[in-house]
């Protein structure tokens, strides 16, 4: 990403997703405040809590408390943002009298992901936002569920991050239908990746993602 930032000027960057409790805080803030700083605030965080007991188990993690972790976490990460002097104590978190220097010249993003119940609470709840992944059930039910959380917490739906991630949606045509009706029921991000379609070459994977350029671009779904 920081990479990419140096060479573009308008492509934004989000992680879909970190899975913030395999990963140190602080170490994260740091992190995403020089990439937001480089890229001139262009990032959007995406993190989750991760559903693989192995990865947690080989880094010395507790795979058990990673939902509580995460939501911890959040919070902490948006009070290192702050360029305040931060005097944290929780239940996974001790920062002593410490701050970001230089820190963000905003509030990073943080949009949640995940499938279960219990990440769209999370999400209506913490996040700015959300990511969905089409593929893993249905994702305007998940929308709606999503919905329903914002209206419980008081929160304005139309200041909530709705990004759609199409995981197994084919090209072409269907993934501009399937874009399109996201964005009519109250979606603000697409995204189409190339992975597990087959591609066994770098020139596969740019082509495909030139052909869905030109797709979305020619239905009015992609800015020039």
């Amino acid at each position: 990403f920081a990479y990419l930032a140096a060479v573009t000027k308008r492509l934004e960057f989000s992680s879909g997703i970190l899975v913030l409790p395999q990963r140190q805080t602080a170490l994260v803030a740091r992190q995403a405040a020089d990439l937001d700083l480089l890229s001139g605030g262009r990032l959007t965080l995406g993190v989750g809590p991760g559903w693989n007991y192995v990865e947690y188990q080989a880094l010395g993690t507790d795979f058990h408390t990673r939902g509580k972790r995460l939501n911890e976490q959040v919070g902490l990460l948006r009070e290192l943002w702050s360029g305040k002097v931060v005097d944290f104590e929780g239940q996974f978190h001790r920062v002593d009298r410490a701050a970001l220097n230089p820190a963000p010249k905003r509030q990073i993003p943080v949009f949640i992901g995940g499938f279960a119940d219990a990440a769209f609470r999370r999400g209506a709840k913490l996040g700015d936002g959300f990511i969905f992944a089409d593929g893993y059930g249905d994702v305007f039910e998940c929308l709606a569920t999503i919905d329903r959380y914002l209206d419980e917490e008081g929160r304005d739906r139309s200041k909530f991050g709705k990004h759609l991630l199409m995981v197994k949606v084919p090209d072409g045509q269907e993934a501009v239908d399937r874009a399109r009706r996201w964005m009519d029921a109250g979606g603000t991000h697409v995204s189409i990746e190339p992975q597990r379609r087959g591609f066994t070459t770098l020139e596969a994977h740019l082509d495909f993602m030139r052909r869905s350029t030109d797709d979305f671009r020619k239905a009015g779904l992609l800015a020039d």
